[in-house]
């Protein structure tokens, strides 16, 4: 669903910018955040039972310890969701305004959740989890009123701080578009060396840089429990095995068989973002 979310409030608002297929994209994107709302904060499957991560519903992400990891994730999740419809829709029905209002009050505290949307835990760090984040910041930042919490945009800052050293091109497009108070020329540097570095190639081939003298090995165990198996240092993109930026740009392996090819989305995205926003030219 955070995939959805982004695309179709990007669409509304930088490609399908009157028309019906604006009015369609608008419409689809309302009628997704209502549902969650009316189930409560769950985003309910065919079986009657919430899907395995569509949860968003106070009581479990602020009441259980399983879901402890998500509580700052998910509640930023909501609360962009809720702002993109309030600015894209006009909320006839106050039905968003509503729920936004009841997620960041003193008993729910969202907003405040939100300053602790990256976890650093070397054996807790998702990298899926950064892009159900940036995703979601970009429907949060280009939303009117988004700006008015401060522990919105505190946590922005500091998930994006916690990234940095990823040298992510779409982490970085994401962030100096929507802010980039803490961005200087070395963050713009980045996204053109990791777009100028991505493979043309995008065949899943093996990959082996274990081996290799010249890196420095992290010593702490990563999620999977595997000691030594990540570089310090991100290598270039045409030396890594990572082709989409939910994975981890720090792996030096991989068990690629040359039967496979990824899409190019993880390029194209960062590029026009950057493009769009003036961050870099052509």
């Amino acid at each position: 669903v955070v995939g959805h979310m982004f695309a179709l409030s990007a669409m509304a608002r930088l490609v399908l910018t009157s028309g019906q297929e604006h009015d369609d994209c608008v419409a689809l994107y309302g009628t997704i955040v209502e549902y969650i709302v009316k189930n409560d904060f769950y985003l309910i499957d065919v079986t009657g039972k919430p899907t395995q991560w569509g949860i968003w519903n106070p009581s479990v992400i602020n009441g259980e310890r399983t879901w402890c990891d998500e509580r700052g994730l998910n509640a930023m999740q909501m609360l962009s969701w809720l702002l993109g419809a309030i600015d894209l829709t006009g909320d006839p029905k106050g039905i968003f305004r509503a729920a936004y209002n009841t997620l960041v009050n003193e008993t729910n505290h969202y907003n405040f959740n939100t300053l602790n949307a990256k976890i650093i835990s070397p054996d807790d760090n998702n990298y899926s989890d950064d892009e159900l984040t940036f995703l979601p910041y970009y429907t949060m930042f280009t939303a009117t009123g988004s700006r008015t919490d401060e522990y919105l945009l505190a946590g922005m800052r500091r998930t994006w701080s916690l990234v940095r050293g990823l040298r992510s091109d779409l982490w970085n497009a994401i962030y100096i578009a929507l802010d980039g108070a803490l961005a200087a020329q070395p963050d713009i540097d980045n996204i053109l060396w990791n777009l100028q570095t991505w493979p043309l190639e995008l065949v899943d081939w093996p990959v082996q840089n274990s081996q290799r003298r010249d890196l420095r090995f992290d010593i702490d165990a990563d999620r999977e429990g595997s000691v030594g198996r990540d570089s310090v240092r991100v290598l270039p993109a045409n030396e890594r095995s990572q082709y989409r930026w939910n994975d981890n740009p720090h792996n030096l392996d991989s068990n690629g068989n040359g039967l496979s090819e990824c899409d190019a989305g993880a390029w194209l995205l960062p590029y026009w973002l950057a493009r769009y926003y003036h961050i870099i030219e052509a």
